[in-house]
């Protein structure tokens, strides 16, 4: 990269003689500007930051002395070379002492002058050698102190023995606050997700950095990326701050993120301990708490962990009393609206404890089975290559996912169901049908049914309609009217005795019946037979 060199002077003769006099090009420089006034050339110094400056030492405007005071000022690395045409001593004198590089008479010899430029040059590789070398020891220092600093935080998070202060003050690490409070913090879109797309990499790179930022502006603690999270070690310089400090550092971070990215971060937070001992304690409740809030989302309505639940173990069981018949009786509307009542209460009930959300519908899916399995059907899964349900659950990110999961299997049931009934309903329907033809005098009702075929009574009865094509009742009456029409058939017996024969105890309603079915009461209908 050519050097830059600015050129001042108010006689434009002496500029146009500079411009020619020296090959800048084979000396590695290009010109960069000229300026005929102090003013001009103020304005050009800023502007371009040049290398080297060759300036007349008296001008209008600003003064040369003046322009060096400014380049000395302003920190830049300016090499300044005054022109003059006095021979007088004390210019040199205040010229050098305020930092020229060197001070030539007029008119310009061409060799003084390409000496004072070439050691101009050398003067500016040795500083920017030293310059690179010091950038390359301070970024080397950087990178050992952010080592240093990422194991003894990850000791601290892990539970290891504390280093010694020494160590944590090199960095930054505050080893004598009052109190320390640890945060963990996730993206809400990414969730527990280990491969991220490159766009997922970038938002979590610009979170991250941002809330470093903030921590670190702040003086507030120390950050440690782990995986897709970010854990921030809270300094608390005063004793009492604990929690309120930590909720505070909380919801400015959130509102920070949100206005410079607009994601939404998820903050686990820690109880707050009195040393650095108990760190790893807090970022386990940090992890704990973290894991709750992810699970269970922002919810308004999900209470406090230090109020009371608004449902009680007991309304669980009406409801999925209600869902099984729902299911049985295939009424997919009533069941729908169970699942949704029971999903209030499991999460109401389960006061942000992700285990006792899961413990709870692997009770409920296990009750569905289990009430199943009266039907003849094996207890857990029905399909024998459907889905592992129970470990789905168990592996559910959060409480929409985990709810959304068992609804689905439990509204799929009935389907299941229907397939796996078609195995063995045959067998079942003529078990009823022959209990019913042998046991018709007896007093049989849809539970007694129902118990043959071990099947809930609602389920029953829509069961023996689909398969049958008639109620349960208008079956057993057939049965009993056809058997009332062979005995008054083939024998003399009276109309009470057919009754109570068929399972009737008032012979009154029987006749009634039996004229309903037959249109003639047996009476009447044996008359007109015999008068046939």
């Amino acid at each position: 990269m050519p050097v830059k060199v600015l050129l001042a002077d108010d006689e434009p003769l002496i500029v146009r003689g500079l411009r020619k006099l020296v090959d800048w090009g084979s000396l590695g420089m290009e010109l960069a500007g000229e300026a005929s006034d102090g003013n001009g050339a103020e304005r050009l110094l800023l502007a371009e930051e040049p290398d080297i400056f060759i300036s007349d030492i008296c001008m209008p405007g600003k003064t040369g002395i003046e322009l060096l005071k400014l380049i000395t000022e302003r920190r830049l690395r300016t090499k300044v070379i005054f022109l003059s045409g006095y021979q007088d001593f004390s210019y040199a004198k205040d010229a050098l002492a305020f930092g020229a590089l060197d001070y030539i008479l007029k008119p310009i010899a061409k060799e003084q002058l390409e000496r004072t430029l070439r050691k101009a040059i050398a003067l500016i590789d040795r500083e920017s050698e030293a310059a690179a070398n010091r950038d390359r020891l301070l970024s080397y220092e950087s990178e050992r102190r952010k080592l240093l600093q990422r194991s003894l935080v990850e000791g601290l998070l892990d539970g290891q023995p504390p280093a010694p202060a020494a160590d944590y003050q090199v960095c930054g690490i505050a080893a004598d606050c009052p109190g320390y409070t640890v945060l963990v913090i996730a993206i809400e879109r990414l969730g527990r997700q280990a491969a991220l797309t490159p766009e997922e990499q970038l938002l979590k790179y610009a979170v991250f950095n941002l809330i470093e930022q903030q921590v670190s502006a702040a003086n507030s603690g120390v950050t440690l990326e782990r995986g897709n999270q970010l854990a921030v070690i809270l300094f608390h310089h005063a004793p009492g701050l604990g929690q309120a400090a930590a909720l505070g550092t909380a919801a400015a971070l959130k509102d920070a993120v949100y206005g410079r990215t607009a994601a939404g971060i998820v903050v686990g937070r820690g109880e707050s301990v009195p040393e650095l001992a108990g760190i790893a304690h807090s970022c386990q409740t940090a992890l704990a708490d973290l894991a709750q809030k992810i699970f269970f989302g922002a919810d308004p309505t999900l209470p406090e962990a230090s109020e009371p639940a608004r449902h009680r173990s007991d309304d669980l069981y009406p409801e999925q009393k209600k869902l099984i018949d729902s299911l049985l009786s295939h009424e997919t509307e009533a069941g729908a609206g169970c699942l949704a009542r029971l999903q209030t209460i499991i999460r109401s009930l389960a006061a942000g404890d992700r285990a006792a959300a899961i413990g709870y519908y692997l009770s409920l899916v296990g009750q569905v089975q289990l009430e199943l399995s009266r039907f003849g059907l094996a207890a857990g899964p029905l399909a024998p290559d459907g889905p592992d349900i129970l470990k789905e659950l168990g592996d559910s990110e959060t409480f929409a996912q985990l709810a959304a999961r068992a609804a689905g299997y439990i509204q799929g049931l009935p389907g299941q169901l229907a397939a796996a009934l078609k195995s063995w309903e045959t067998a079942d329907l003529r078990k009823v049908k022959d209990y019913i033809a042998a046991h018709y005098r007896e007093n049989i009702t849809l539970e007694t049914a129902a118990a043959i075929a071990f099947m809930n009574p609602n389920y029953f009865s829509a069961f023996f309609k689909k398969h049958t094509g008639e109620n349960f009742k208008d079956f057993l009456l057939r049965v009993r009217m056809e058997q009332a029409l062979r005995i008054l058939l083939t024998s003399g017996a009276k109309t009470y005795e057919i009754a109570a024969e068929v399972g009737f105890n008032d012979a009154k309603h029987f006749s009634e019946m039996f004229k309903k079915y037959y249109g003639k009461n047996p009476l009447e209908y044996k008359r007109d037979l015999n008068r046939g």
